[in-house]
């Protein structure tokens, strides 16, 4: 027996809907890989933004401040966020024209990896922005992370720590360790000692708080204290810091710091993980 030959235009048929299944999925990536482009783009733009409205952002944030790398013990600055974003963007960019270059091309098998090849890189740009724009919103609207800089808080925290600060659903107790704004100074990490209404005191001998003394561990017993000695009585809406360090410390008691507004504590501090060996809470220390 002798099979039946297709007829030629059954051929020709079979050809043209293996074309057509080509270009559609061709089509698909394009149109897949631009579009991860275009999200590249919108999210560096909007990390960029959050990082220059949010004070947050642009004061603790990493887009804007470089991170610390050590060579042979040797510092080096680098930023990275932006570095890493100025990367992605152009990098896009290039890929984008590249990409425009097989728009009339789709229906040719040997673009199929080619347009893979684009696709994956498109979607791991994505992905890295997306972390980068997560990170900033973060950074603007939830936590931050700051140096420790000098002596004031020892020897609760040192100089060089480095620790995370909340500013989303602030709240503030007595002793908890926070940052404040300050116009003199800048920003200072100090623990909170009084509060609205409160009478703190104090003397060679030591603190008082509502004529309590106060014997908490994480104050120097460096007696006598020689600074801003005196009684203060915290008004509303303000609060009443010292550093740990007390006989070297700019706080509450420094007539150009003075009691803080409540609208200038920045954050609460909530985590050092900054030596690792010193990771961990600091304010239930």
């Amino acid at each position: 027996m002798h099979q039946e030959e297709k007829p030629l235009s059954a051929y020709f048929d079979a050809a043209l809907q293996r074309q057509i299944e080509v270009k559609d999925r061709a089509t698909k990536r394009y149109k897949i890989t631009r579009r991860n482009i275009v999200l590249v783009i919108i999210a560096i733009a909007l990390t960029v933004f959050l990082n220059m409205v949010s004070p947050q952002a642009r004061d603790f944030g990493l887009f804007f401040n470089p991170l610390v790398l050590i060579f042979d013990g040797v510092p080096f600055q680098i930023y990275f966020f932006p570095l890493l974003s100025l990367i992605l963007v152009t990098y896009t960019l290039f890929l984008y024209t590249r990409l425009v270059r097989l728009r009339d091309s789709l229906t040719y098998f040997t673009v199929q990896e080619t347009l893979k090849k684009y696709q994956e890189r498109a979607a791991l740009s994505r992905f890295v922005a997306l972390v980068l724009l997560s990170v900033s919103f973060v950074n603007a609207f939830m936590f931050s992370i700051a140096d420790v800089r000098g002596e004031s808080m020892e020897p609760s925290m040192s100089n060089g720590e480095t620790v995370i600060i909340r500013h989303y659903r602030l709240t503030y107790d007595y002793f908890d360790i926070v940052v404040v704004d300050t116009q003199s100074y800048g920003y200072l990490v100090k623990r909170v000692i009084g509060l609205p209404g409160d009478t703190v005191l104090i003397a060679e001998d030591g603190v008082y708080l509502n004529s309590e003394k106060l014997d908490n561990y994480y104050l120097i017993n460096d007696l006598p204290l020689k600074i801003g000695l005196g009684q203060y009585t915290v008004p509303d809406d303000h609060v009443f810091v010292l550093g740990d360090n007390l006989n070297n410390s700019t706080d509450s008691r420094t007539p150009s710091v003075g009691m803080v507004e409540s609208d200038a504590i920045y954050g609460r501090v909530v985590l050092r993980y900054w030596p690792l060996h010193a990771f961990g809470s600091v304010n239930d220390e």
